[in-house]
């Protein structure tokens, strides 16, 4: 069982094909006493054979027992993203379906108002929303007002304000 499942579009399978935010985040966060796992693209399978990759992403969260599932989303994965979004949340509607990365920064609003089973969208720096956004999730009590956080809440779609730049790349932690 994990605190937070990453999924990423690496198809690579090395280190070198991964998302360095996202690693940045779940270093942050796993020094912070949150257990987390990434998945990359690659670990699910063949996306030629789309249906089979989508059954064996689904599985994948099940095997890991995720309380928040996250996405970074480029424009070429999104719809892949989306479709696993959907089907964990229609098994696990207890899941928290967490997007950000470039695509979802830029459709963050419409998405949260046309799409269900996304829960929040982290918009700008993720290193400096992810941790206080993970930690209320983990309490089952979101913070909503974690900067760069556009959320649904009672019918209602807001964006809070961005993070402004990390001027110091000093005290992001090493991967």
């Amino acid at each position: 069982m994990y605190d937070v499942v990453f999924m990423t579009p690496n198809m690579q399978g090395t280190i070198k094909g991964e998302v360095i935010g996202t690693l940045q985040i779940a270093t942050i966060l796993k020094e912070k006493g949150m257990s987390c796992r990434l998945i990359p693209f690659c670990e699910i399978g063949d996306l030629n054979f789309f249906e089979a990759f989508l059954d064996r992403a689904v599985a994948l969260v099940e095997e890991a027992q995720p309380k928040i599932l996250s996405f970074y989303t480029r424009s070429d994965i999104y719809h892949i993203a989306l479709r696993i979004a959907e089907r964990v949340k229609e098994k696990w509607p207890e899941i928290y379906v967490v997007m950000g990365g470039p695509q979802s920064d830029i459709t963050a609003k419409e998405s949260l108002e046309r799409l269900p089973y996304i829960d929040f969208v982290c918009c700008g720096e993720g290193e400096a929303t992810a941790y206080p956004l993970f930690a209320s999730l983990l309490q089952s009590s979101p913070d909503y007002s974690v900067e760069g956080l556009v959320y649904r809440k009672d019918g209602k779609v807001t964006a809070n304000p961005r993070p402004g730049l990390i001027e110091d790349l000093d005290s992001i932690p090493f991967i």
